[in-house]
């Protein structure tokens, strides 16, 4: 009988409500909840960071590669049509080589550089009545080679490493019937 009352009294301790300082079963399984959304939020940022830095960085660099063939093209329009203009009844000649702006790679390596009047200087680039105002990403070149036929050369450097990520290149066509054309921009990575 004592047994008994052992396990009627254990029995009934199970049967009483739990004290004020311990949570409820219902309490419990929330905050579970929670712990378990916080570490679904926190895994989730783990793989979303960088994915989210990827795309900006790629979203970064289309833009800078695309305001380069903006240039890149406006520059090669110029030389073309300056080309086609250089004797009236002849072949068009291109302009000579040009220097490339800016003359040094680092200047534009991870960073952007502000030319000035005098780093247009070039006949090409006088002929094709061209120079950036605004800041660029990229060393920019007249490249003739031949009487016939050159491109602009577009080199970005976009990490600041001092090696090229991309190498862009305009061509410009001139034929023997006052005609300059641009080709297709290439794009090298």
């Amino acid at each position: 009988m004592c047994a008994r009352r052992e396990l009627l009294a254990r029995d009934g301790a199970r049967g009483m409500p739990p004290s004020p300082d311990q949570p409820s079963s219902s309490q419990r399984s929330s905050w579970i909840i929670v712990l378990i959304a916080i570490a679904a939020a926190g895994s989730c940022g783990l793989v979303g960071l960088p994915v989210a830095i990827y795309f900006l960085r790629d979203y970064l660099i289309r833009g800078k590669v695309d305001e380069t063939k903006e240039s890149m093209r406006l520059l090669a329009a110029g030389i073309a049509e300056c080309a086609a203009q250089s004797r009236a009844g002849r072949a068009p000649s291109l302009p000579p080589t040009a220097e490339p702006v800016p003359r040094a790679l680092a200047s534009v390596s991870g960073r952007r550089y502000q030319s000035g009047t005098l780093d247009w200087q070039s006949d090409a680039y006088q002929c094709a009545h061209f120079a950036l105002r605004t800041p660029q990403t990229a060393q920019l070149q007249w490249i003739r080679s031949s009487d016939g036929e050159g491109y602009v050369r577009g080199i970005l450097d976009l990490d600041g490493d001092m090696t090229p990520e991309v190498i862009l290149e305009q061509v410009v066509k001139c034929s023997a019937d006052q005609r300059c054309t641009l080709g297709e921009m290439s794009q090298k990575r």
